[in-house]
């Protein structure tokens, strides 16, 4: 509901990219002519109670039932539990925005692991036999 009502029609984002920005859970990004860029905390642009709501129902993925948990103990290893959650919050944003915009149903057989990922990608690469 949350969802529905500060997104709106899903179908005016052009991508998931877009759709995490709207809702301020990108990192900020600090550069100048003369220095790398560096990125900071999350931009905090957008609705203030899609971001609350999104992170309260990624810190359920803590619990090993949970389809991201996997996703979540990575980050959480590399970069703490806070990080985590927002990083999580992102995630299912980028989800729920998509089952939106197709007008489908969540199927966890969609969610990738690194290997499969990477399997796909090599499969893509691998030469064609002439």
């Amino acid at each position: 509901m949350t969802m529905t009502a500060h997104l709106g029609d899903a179908k005016r984002f052009a991508n998931a990219k877009r759709v995490g920005s709207f809702a301020g859970l990108v990192p900020s990004t600090s550069d100048s002519g003369q220095s790398q860029g560096r990125h900071g905390h999350v931009t905090k642009h957008g609705p203030s109670q899609l971001r609350a709501m999104l992170c309260e129902a990624a810190q359920h993925a803590r619990r090993k039932s949970h389809p991201l948990h996997g996703y979540f103990g990575r980050i959480k290893a590399k970069s703490g539990y806070k990080t985590a959650v927002v990083a999580v919050a992102h995630r299912m944003l980028r989800i729920l925005w998509a089952m939106m915009k197709d007008e489908t149903d969540f199927d966890v057989e969609k969610l990738t692991t690194r290997k499969e990922t990477k399997a796909r990608w090599e499969a893509l690469s691998a030469p064609v036999p002439a």
